[in-house]
Protein backbone atom coordinates (compact mmCIF):
# COMPACT_ATOMS: atom_id res chain seq x y z
CA UNK A 1 0.00 0.00 0.00
CA UNK A 2 1.56 3.71 -1.13
CA UNK A 3 0.19 6.32 1.23
CA UNK A 4 2.17 8.88 -0.33
CA UNK A 5 2.97 9.21 -3.95
CA UNK A 6 4.92 11.79 -6.54
CA UNK A 7 8.20 13.24 -5.64
CA UNK A 8 9.81 13.12 -2.56
CA UNK A 9 12.91 13.78 -0.37
CA UNK A 10 15.33 10.96 1.42
CA UNK A 11 13.53 11.84 4.97
CA UNK A 12 10.41 11.72 2.99
CA UNK A 13 10.76 8.45 1.90
CA UNK A 14 11.80 7.32 4.47
CA UNK A 15 9.07 8.01 6.36
CA UNK A 16 6.53 6.64 4.04
CA UNK A 17 8.54 3.09 4.21
CA UNK A 18 8.58 2.69 7.68
CA UNK A 19 4.18 3.63 7.65
CA UNK A 20 3.90 0.87 5.00
CA UNK A 21 6.33 -1.57 6.47
CA UNK A 22 4.13 -0.80 9.38
CA UNK A 23 0.65 -1.50 7.84
CA UNK A 24 1.98 -4.54 6.26
CA UNK A 25 3.30 -6.29 9.76
CA UNK A 26 0.09 -5.04 11.36
CA UNK A 27 -1.93 -6.78 8.75
CA UNK A 28 -0.08 -9.70 8.70
CA UNK A 29 -0.29 -9.82 12.92
CA UNK A 30 -3.83 -9.16 12.02
CA UNK A 31 -4.34 -12.59 10.08
CA UNK A 32 -2.44 -14.56 11.91
CA UNK A 33 -3.43 -13.80 15.74
CA UNK A 34 -6.51 -11.66 14.83
CA UNK A 35 -7.12 -7.58 15.89
CA UNK A 36 -8.15 -7.88 19.27
CA UNK A 37 -5.03 -10.22 20.36
CA UNK A 38 -2.45 -8.19 18.35
CA UNK A 39 -0.95 -5.26 20.72
CA UNK A 40 0.97 -2.74 19.26
CA UNK A 41 4.21 -3.79 20.54
CA UNK A 42 3.77 -6.82 18.46
CA UNK A 43 3.35 -4.76 15.51
CA UNK A 44 6.45 -2.88 16.42
CA UNK A 45 8.88 -6.01 17.13
CA UNK A 46 7.84 -7.48 13.74
CA UNK A 47 8.32 -4.02 11.65
CA UNK A 48 11.81 -3.54 13.66
CA UNK A 49 10.58 -0.19 15.30
CA UNK A 50 9.29 1.03 18.86
CA UNK A 51 6.24 1.35 19.94
CA UNK A 52 6.57 5.73 19.65
CA UNK A 53 7.52 5.08 15.85
CA UNK A 54 4.44 2.95 15.47
CA UNK A 55 1.94 5.98 17.21
CA UNK A 56 4.10 8.54 15.65
CA UNK A 57 2.44 6.88 11.88
CA UNK A 58 -0.70 5.78 13.45
CA UNK A 59 -2.27 7.24 16.89
CA UNK A 60 -3.93 4.11 17.38
CA UNK A 61 -4.27 0.59 16.89
CA UNK A 62 -7.67 1.58 15.40
CA UNK A 63 -6.10 4.11 12.98
CA UNK A 64 -4.22 0.48 10.97
CA UNK A 65 -7.52 -1.13 11.10
CA UNK A 66 -9.14 2.10 9.21
CA UNK A 67 -5.91 2.53 6.93
CA UNK A 68 -6.87 -1.04 6.45
CA UNK A 69 -10.85 -0.31 5.59
CA UNK A 70 -9.91 2.01 3.23
CA UNK A 71 -8.36 -0.81 0.85
CA UNK A 72 -11.59 -2.14 0.69
CA UNK A 73 -13.88 0.32 0.89
CA UNK A 74 -12.09 3.00 -1.60
CA UNK A 75 -12.84 -0.14 -4.05
CA UNK A 76 -16.26 0.09 -3.33
CA UNK A 77 -15.96 3.69 -3.99
CA UNK A 78 -14.88 3.40 -7.39
CA UNK A 79 -17.54 0.94 -8.16
CA UNK A 80 -20.35 2.82 -7.17
CA UNK A 81 -19.15 6.09 -9.06
CA UNK A 82 -18.49 3.34 -11.67
CA UNK A 83 -22.64 2.42 -11.51
CA UNK A 84 -23.13 5.94 -11.36
CA UNK A 85 -21.88 6.71 -14.24
CA UNK A 86 -23.46 3.63 -16.37
CA UNK A 87 -26.89 4.96 -15.21
CA UNK A 88 -26.53 7.87 -16.03
CA UNK A 89 -25.69 6.66 -19.11
CA UNK A 90 -28.69 4.89 -19.77
CA UNK A 91 -26.72 1.23 -19.56
CA UNK A 92 -29.12 -2.20 -18.97
CA UNK A 93 -29.84 -4.37 -16.29
CA UNK A 94 -27.02 -6.76 -17.02
CA UNK A 95 -24.41 -4.22 -16.43
CA UNK A 96 -25.69 -3.11 -13.20
CA UNK A 97 -26.04 -6.59 -12.11
CA UNK A 98 -22.76 -7.42 -13.15
CA UNK A 99 -21.01 -4.41 -11.03
CA UNK A 100 -23.43 -5.18 -7.78
CA UNK A 101 -21.23 -8.37 -7.87
CA UNK A 102 -18.23 -7.00 -7.78
CA UNK A 103 -19.00 -4.53 -5.44
CA UNK A 104 -20.33 -7.14 -2.59
CA UNK A 105 -17.58 -10.21 -3.50
CA UNK A 106 -15.18 -7.67 -3.12
CA UNK A 107 -14.78 -8.30 0.95
CA UNK A 108 -15.08 -11.90 0.97
CA UNK A 109 -12.09 -11.90 -1.98
CA UNK A 110 -10.48 -9.10 0.32
CA UNK A 111 -11.49 -10.26 3.62
CA UNK A 112 -11.36 -13.72 4.19
CA UNK A 113 -7.80 -14.08 5.02
CA UNK A 114 -8.47 -11.73 8.03
CA UNK A 115 -9.61 -13.27 11.39
CA UNK A 116 -13.56 -12.99 11.95
CA UNK A 117 -13.01 -10.60 15.21
CA UNK A 118 -10.79 -8.37 12.31
CA UNK A 119 -13.06 -8.79 9.94
CA UNK A 120 -16.04 -7.52 12.19
CA UNK A 121 -13.49 -4.60 13.60
CA UNK A 122 -12.98 -2.81 9.53
CA UNK A 123 -16.75 -2.94 9.55
CA UNK A 124 -17.38 -1.29 12.56
CA UNK A 125 -14.66 1.33 11.65
CA UNK A 126 -15.90 2.04 8.73
CA UNK A 127 -19.41 2.74 9.53
CA UNK A 128 -20.32 6.37 10.39
CA UNK A 129 -17.18 7.81 9.25
CA UNK A 130 -16.07 9.38 5.53
CA UNK A 131 -16.01 6.58 3.96
CA UNK A 132 -19.49 5.27 5.03
CA UNK A 133 -21.12 8.86 4.36
CA UNK A 134 -19.19 8.81 0.86
CA UNK A 135 -20.37 5.49 -0.05
CA UNK A 136 -24.10 6.38 1.14
CA UNK A 137 -24.37 9.75 -0.79
CA UNK A 138 -23.21 7.68 -4.33
CA UNK A 139 -25.79 5.42 -3.12
CA UNK A 140 -28.34 7.83 -2.96
CA UNK A 141 -27.20 9.20 -6.47
CA UNK A 142 -26.84 6.01 -7.97
CA UNK A 143 -30.75 5.06 -6.73
CA UNK A 144 -32.17 8.35 -8.46
CA UNK A 145 -30.32 7.80 -11.58
CA UNK A 146 -32.07 4.23 -11.51
CA UNK A 147 -34.99 6.04 -10.91
CA UNK A 148 -35.34 7.70 -13.82
CA UNK A 149 -34.28 5.45 -16.19
CA UNK A 150 -36.68 3.28 -14.83
CA UNK A 151 -35.02 0.56 -13.76
CA UNK A 152 -35.67 0.83 -10.02
CA UNK A 153 -38.77 1.38 -8.26
CA UNK A 154 -40.18 4.71 -7.70
CA UNK A 155 -42.59 4.34 -4.51
CA UNK A 156 -39.93 4.92 -2.20
CA UNK A 157 -37.61 8.17 -1.91
CA UNK A 158 -34.03 7.17 -3.11
CA UNK A 159 -32.72 8.34 0.41
CA UNK A 160 -34.19 5.42 1.99
CA UNK A 161 -33.52 3.01 -0.92
CA UNK A 162 -29.73 3.68 -0.10
CA UNK A 163 -30.59 3.19 3.41
CA UNK A 164 -31.72 -0.08 2.97
CA UNK A 165 -29.00 -1.04 0.92
CA UNK A 166 -26.15 0.11 2.43
CA UNK A 167 -27.62 -1.20 5.43
CA UNK A 168 -28.04 -4.84 3.99
CA UNK A 169 -24.94 -4.67 2.45
CA UNK A 170 -22.76 -3.88 5.93
CA UNK A 171 -24.97 -6.54 7.74
CA UNK A 172 -24.82 -9.61 5.05
CA UNK A 173 -20.91 -8.84 5.45
CA UNK A 174 -20.88 -8.74 9.68
CA UNK A 175 -22.89 -11.86 8.87
CA UNK A 176 -20.46 -13.63 6.72
CA UNK A 177 -17.61 -12.63 9.02
CA UNK A 178 -19.36 -14.69 11.69
CA UNK A 179 -20.66 -17.53 9.51
CA UNK A 180 -17.33 -19.91 9.63
CA UNK A 181 -18.85 -22.55 7.41
CA UNK A 182 -18.09 -23.86 4.17
CA UNK A 183 -21.48 -24.66 3.04
CA UNK A 184 -21.25 -21.85 0.19
CA UNK A 185 -18.23 -20.28 -1.40
CA UNK A 186 -18.33 -16.11 -1.55
CA UNK A 187 -19.54 -16.30 -5.23
CA UNK A 188 -22.63 -17.99 -4.61
CA UNK A 189 -23.29 -15.82 -0.85
CA UNK A 190 -23.04 -12.85 -3.02
CA UNK A 191 -25.42 -14.09 -5.73
CA UNK A 192 -28.30 -15.03 -3.08
CA UNK A 193 -27.42 -11.08 -1.85
CA UNK A 194 -27.90 -9.65 -5.48
CA UNK A 195 -30.69 -11.70 -6.64
CA UNK A 196 -32.32 -10.78 -3.11
CA UNK A 197 -31.65 -6.67 -4.09
CA UNK A 198 -32.71 -6.84 -7.80
CA UNK A 199 -35.97 -8.20 -6.92
CA UNK A 200 -36.69 -5.75 -4.09
CA UNK A 201 -35.32 -3.00 -5.78
CA UNK A 202 -36.95 -3.65 -9.40
CA UNK A 203 -40.25 -1.86 -10.16
CA UNK A 204 -43.52 -3.51 -10.08
CA UNK A 205 -44.90 -4.41 -13.57
CA UNK A 206 -47.40 -1.31 -13.47
CA UNK A 207 -44.19 0.67 -12.95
Amino acid sequence: MTFVEGSEGRRERKSRETRERIFREAVALFVIYGFDATKVRDIAEKAGVSTVTVHNHFRTKERLLYALAELYFERVIALLETMVELAATGAGPAEFEKTARSIVLEWPTTGRQLSADTQRAVIRTVTGNRLYHEMRSLLVQLMTNLQVSGLVRRDVAPGALAAGVGDLVLGALTSWSTDLSEDQSPSEKVGELVTFLVATLQPSPRG
